[in-house]
């Protein structure tokens, strides 16, 4: 009892308090699945269908920390997934085609894109964002224009990103 009268005066009040161990366990833990889908590349693959869901359970985290480190870890994974299945290269002057990609890749932006979009544009924490600005980045620069072309994750016109981008300036 005296152990649990110390932990509430450290506290600071007798109300609910964030433990802040288990956000930082969360968050820790979201940021080792990305560690190892981004330095084990290939490798990692076969476990993205297995983390995708406790991984987008957690988009709408209350605390920044998580969100940010959920957004990071997107992109690795699409990293991962990319490295497994190549995606074909895209040619200057050809009309970006989904097709061009993976199946499997198609099916991790299927689950992740809206996320990151969603996160870029209406997250109120600034750092948050900025994680989702910098993994949407890294994805359309990894995989090319094929991910902005008319797919099923995303919107056929990119007024989103460009509007989210353009009210960060």
């Amino acid at each position: 009892d005296d152990d649990e009268e110390d932990e509430e005066g450290e506290e600071g009040g007798d109300g609910p308090g964030i433990h802040t161990a288990m956000l930082d366990e969360k968050a820790a833990a979201i940021h080792c699945l990305g560690a190892c889908a981004a330095y084990g590349g290939a490798s990692f693959a076969p476990h993205i269908e297995a983390v995708m869901g406790p991984l987008l359970g957690c988009a709408d985290h209350f605390h920044e920390d998580v969100r940010g480190a959920l957004a990071r870890t997107l992109s690795h994974l699409v990293k991962a997934c990319a490295a497994a299945e190549p995606p074909q290269p895209w040619v200057k002057g050809e009309a970006p085609a989904s097709s061009k990609l993976g199946k499997a890749t198609r099916w991790l932006l299927q689950r992740s894109w809206r996320t990151l979009v969603s996160t870029f544009k209406d997250d109120d924490d600034k750092d948050t964002v900025a994680a989702a600005a910098e993994s949407i980045s890294e994805i359309v620069l990894l995989l090319g224009p094929s991910v902005l072309a008319n797919a099923p994750w995303h919107p056929a016109s990119t007024d989103p990103l460009v509007n989210g981008a353009l009210a960060l300036l």
